[in-house]
């Protein structure tokens, strides 16, 4: 398997997503990184990704850089490793299926998959708070 990562400006990123999605329907790991660049990564063997002109296309002149990498073949196993359980607002317990539940917090269990995660997302997060504040 073979991860496709497209490094873009931060300013750009939400018309360089919109773009990406495009070329990948089935969604994309979206990560931020360290001075204002934001990256995009798709995940596929080859023959199944983008082709690498397409995607220099859609990114156009945000692009910063294009890194592509081969997965481990345990990649099944390891990315469960990422998702780790959040507290909100003192008042909620956000974690994926495998970690335990606290007695202490209300439990909110998401099963992360390819295109959602367990809460960290800046989005989601605020909108969890918003609920925890709402009880």
């Amino acid at each position: 398997m073979i991860r496709l990562a497209v490094r873009v400006r931060r300013e750009d990123a939400d018309l360089v997503l919109a773009e990406l999605l495009e070329l990948a329907p089935s969604g994309v790991e979206e990560t931020d990184l360290e001075g204002a660049i934001v990256e995009y990564a798709v995940y596929g063997a080859p023959g199944e990704l983008p082709d690498l002109p397409d995607v220099r296309a859609a990114v156009g002149g945000a692009l910063v850089e294009v890194v592509t990498t081969e997965v481990a073949d345990d990649w099944a196993d390891r990315w469960r490793a990422f998702h780790k359980p959040i507290e909100i607002a003192g008042k909620l317990y956000v974690r994926p299926p495998w970690e335990p539940a606290r007695d202490d917090l209300m439990d909110l269990v998401i099963d992360p998959g390819q295109a959602f995660g367990t809460g960290a997302h800046h989005t989601t997060r605020l909108c969890l708070e918003l609920l925890a504040r709402s009880r």
